[in-house]
């Protein structure tokens, strides 16, 4: 049970700090935005990870994952993949 908990936290935890800092931005705050999220997909149910992946407008976000079957939902942006240290995309 606390493991399930300490996970329903953490996909919360990510959307609110993404929703935080897109309010941030829309309210005219100057500074730019990246935002950084390393394997968040796996923790995420398909509506948050549909928020990550299409609602964050304005500025950068990398997201690094193991599995790419979300991507093609993915309405803009630009995917890279990197495979022993090659990039391609």
């Amino acid at each position: 049970m606390g493991s399930s908990n300490a996970s329903r936290n953490c996909r919360g935890g990510t959307v609110s700090g993404a929703r935080h800092a897109k309010r941030a931005f829309d309210e005219g705050e100057d500074d730019l935005f990246a935002l950084s999220l390393d394997d968040v997909m796996s923790e995420l149910d398909v509506s948050r990870q549909d928020y990550i992946l299409n609602h964050i407008e304005g500025w950068q976000v990398f997201i690094t994952c193991c599995e790419d079957d979300r991507l093609p939902v993915l309405l803009g942006g630009k995917v890279f993949h990197v495979k022993q240290g090659t990039i391609s995309g």
